[in-house]
C-alpha cells in the first residue's frame, strides 16, 4: 500500500469516526466532513457523511445534502465579491460606505468605509432582531433595514473595537447590490459561482428544489413553518434569503471548491476568480492583535475552533448553524464541517468541543 493510500484510508476513517462521535453525543442529527490536502496525490478532496436529515423521512445524509450555512456567508459571498469589486476598482477599502448607500449626513456611519465593515470594526453591534420591523412584502425593505442600523449606537474607543457583526455584512450586501445594479445572489453567481464551475452545490434559498435534500435547522418559533431549505437566520429570511451575513446553502465538496481557490489566490496559482494575490494576501492580515483578520478568523491563542495543529498562517469561519471551514496556508490543507447543531437547541457547548477534537484527530493523522 502506497504512503498516499494509507494518508486517505487513515483520514477517511479518523473523520468517519469523529462525525459518528458527535452523532451519539447529541451535537446534531446530520453532519458532513471534508478535508483537502494540495501536496499529494493530485489533492483529492475527502468526505464523510453521519446521521440524517432531521425531518420527516429523516433521509441519510450524502454527497448531495445541502446544509444552511450560515455565517459562512459572509467569507464565501460577501468578501469575495469585495475582492473582486476591489480588483475592478469599483471600490476601494477606504471608500465611506456612504458614497454608495443612502446614509443620512448626521448618522457616525457615514464615514466607516468598507474595511470598517469587512473588517467588523465599524461599532455596530453583534445582532439585532429587524425581521418585525418591516413587512417583507413592501418593495422598499432595503432602505427600511438601512435606516433601522443606521440608527444603532455606535461602539467607539481607541484602538477600535472588533465586534463581529451581521449588521456590518448586511450593509455590505446591499453595498455590493447598489453598485453593481444587480441582487447579491445574481452578481456572486455570475463572478464566483459560475467560474468556479459550483453549479448548485452552492446556491440561495431555491424553492423549486426539493427539501428532503436539505438538512432540518428546526422550526420557526414565530410561523410554525420547518426550516428545510428555508434559511435559519431570522433577519434573513425576512430579507428573502438574501443577505450579506446568511442565506447561503451548499454541500461539503462546494465549499471545500471556494477553499481550494483560496490557498491558490495566496499563492498566486491560476484562479478562475479575477482576485490578484496582492489583494487577497492583504485580508490575510491580522488586525491589531486580535484574532482576525479582514473578514477571515486566525487561530486563537487559547482555544482555537480549528484545534492545536493547524498553523497560525491558517484562516477560517464559523457558521451559527453549526458549520466551519479552516484552511491552513502553511500546509495547504482545508478541513470544512458542516452540521444542523441549531436543531438541538441553543446550547453552543457540543458544537464547541467537538469542532477542535474533529480537527485535531484529522491534521493529526496528517502529521503521523
Amino acid at each position: 500500500m502506497t504512503k498516499f493510500r494509507q494518508i486517505d484510508e487513515k483520514i477517511d476513517t479518523t473523520m468517519s469516526q469523529a462525525l459518528l462521535k458527535g452523532y451519539e453525543n447529541g451535537v446534531y442529527t446530520g453532519a458532513s466532513a471534508g478535508f483537502m490536502w494540495q501536496e499529494f496525490n493530485n489533492d483529492p478532496s475527502h468526505t464523510v457523511f453521519y446521521g440524517n436529515t432531521g425531518h420527516g423521512c429523516q433521509d441519510l445524509i450524502n454527497q448531495n445534502t445541502y446544509f444552511d450555512l450560515a455565517s459562512l456567508t459572509k467569507p464565501l459571498v460577501t468578501l469575495l465579491c469585495l475582492l473582486i469589486l476591489i480588483e475592478k476598482k469599483s471600490i476601494q477599502w477606504s471608500t465611506p460606505i456612504s458614497a454608495c448607500l443612502p446614509v443620512n449626513n448626521t448618522s457616525l456611519l457615514r464615514e466607516k468605509t468598507v474595511f470598517d465593515l469587512a473588517a467588523h470594526l465599524s461599532g455596530l453591534p453583534a445582532h439585532r432582531n429587524f425581521w418585525d420591523c418591516f413587512d417583507t412584502n413592501t418593495d422598499n425593505k432595503q432602505y427600511t433595514l438601512i435606516k433601522h442600523i443606521e440608527a444603532e449606537p455606535l461602539q467607539s474607543g481607541q484602538p477600535l473595537p472588533l465586534i463581529y457583526s451581521d449588521l456590518g455584512y448586511i450593509l455590505l450586501g446591499y453595498l455590493i447590490e447598489c453598485i453593481t445594479a444587480q441582487s447579491l445572489a445574481v452578481y456572486w453567481r455570475n463572478t464566483v459561482a459560475a467560474p468556479l464551475d459550483l453549479g448548485n452545490a452552492l446556491h440561495f434559498s431555491d424553492p423549486s428544489t426539493d427539501p428532503d435534500n436539505y438538512v432540518c435547522t428546526g422550526q420557526c418559533p414565530y410561523t410554525g413553518i420547518v426550516l428545510s431549505g428555508v434559511v435559519h437566520d431570522d433577519n434573513c429570511r425576512a430579507m428573502g434569503g438574501v443577505g450579506g451575513h446568511a442565506g447561503l446553502f451548499g454541500t461539503v465538496e462546494g465549499v471545500l471548491r471556494i477553499c481550494k481557490e483560496m490557498i491558490k489566490l495566496y499563492y498566486g496559482k491560476k484562479s478562475a476568480l479575477p482576485i490578484a494575490t496582492d489583494v487577497f494576501r492583504r485580508i490575510c492580515t491580522r488586525i491589531n492583535g486580535f484574532d482576525w483578520c479582514t473578514g477571515l478568523m486566525l487561530p486563537s491563542l487559547d482555544s482555537p475552533s480549528c484545534g492545536q495543529h493547524f498553523h497560525k498562517q491558517s484562516i477560517g469561519h464559523l457558521g451559527f448553524t453549526g458549520t466551519s471551514f479552516w484552511v491552513d496556508l502553511s500546509k495547504k490543507a482545508v478541513v470544512v464541517l458542516l452540521t444542523n447543531r441549531v436543531i438541538k437547541g441553543d446550547d453552543l457547548s457540543g458544537i464547541r468541543r467537538f469542532r477542535p477534537t474533529l480537527h485535531d484527530a484529522v491534521m493529526s493523522a496528517l502529521l503521523r
